[in-house]
């Protein structure tokens, strides 16, 4: 006689199921990362003159802008809070 499949052996294959999916999922993520080659260092590919100037005209319209923001104050934001001078407290008389 075959036996009757109850809801605790359907919530271990359910279970199952799940982490075989999760498990599925996430391994060609981490193989993909491992097979990727890091290059040694000194190897990096030399830029043409074209893309030179158009990274120092980048870098120079960067500097240009940050010249032309103002220097501002730094904020205190307790400022309204705090009195402008200490408070000095009263000596206590006996």
């Amino acid at each position: 006689m075959r036996k009757r499949l109850t809801q605790s052996t359907w919530s271990r294959i359910s279970l199952a199921w799940a982490l075989a999916l999760m498990t599925a999922t996430a391994f060609p993520a981490q193989v993909g990362a491992a097979s990727r080659e890091i290059d040694p260092p000194g190897t990096e590919r030399k830029l043409k003159l074209e893309e030179l100037k158009r990274q120092k005209n980048f870098e120079d319209a960067y500097r240009a802008a940050i010249k032309k923001i103002p220097n501002q104050k730094p904020k205190d934001p307790w400022g309204d809070i705090r009195s402008s001078s200490p408070t000095v407290p009263a000596p206590k008389t006996k």
